[in-house]
């Protein structure tokens, strides 16, 4: 009985072959050789407007539209002026300034990197 058991499973095992296991949409399989660019590669977005108000844990931007946009401080968060680090307390209300954003688990937006704008030049028209 044990050797037609054997058998059995043994011819079964080439059927299980050909099929491999089952593919679920829900379930996709991308590798990291499949993907377009790497973890954490793609750009953040950014938002540009002028300072309305800053305190220690939020940045609130007015856009040109005079929307107010609001952003999270955190220790991570690294401020710019061109290639030069500044600290966090160089970013004053009313200067102009683009915040690249990352969401943050409770759906709000993280300031990640803070670049201080230089008013562009005036054209000659």
């Amino acid at each position: 009985m044990r050797l037609i058991a054997v058998v059995g499973f043994l011819l079964a095992v080439p059927v299980w072959a050909q099929y491999g296991y089952p593919q679920y949409p829900q379930y996709p399989q991308a590798g990291y050789e499949t993907r377009k660019t790497a973890p954490g590669s793609s750009p953040m977005p950014a938002f540009t407007g002028k300072v309305s108000s800053v305190d220690s844990k939020k940045l609130t931007l007015e856009s040109e539209s005079s929307n107010l946009m609001e952003f999270n401080r955190t220790r991570k968060t690294e401020y710019y002026d061109g290639k030069d680090k500044l600290k966090a307390n160089a970013i004053k209300s009313g200067d102009r300034v683009t915040v690249e954003t990352r969401k943050a688990p409770d759906g709000t937006l993280d300031a990640v990197i803070v670049r201080l704008d230089r008013k562009p030049a005036k054209r000659d028209q």
